[in-house]
């Protein structure tokens, strides 16, 4: 379960914040 918690510390904010980047992208083009 090392991995679990590994990709839910790691891989989730960044999901988030590209997910974040691409619709302040798209708001602003």
């Amino acid at each position: 379960m090392i991995f679990v918690s590994y990709f839910s510390d790691t891989l989730m904010p960044q999901m988030l914040i590209i997910l974040a980047l691409l619709m302040a992208g798209r708001i602003r083009g």
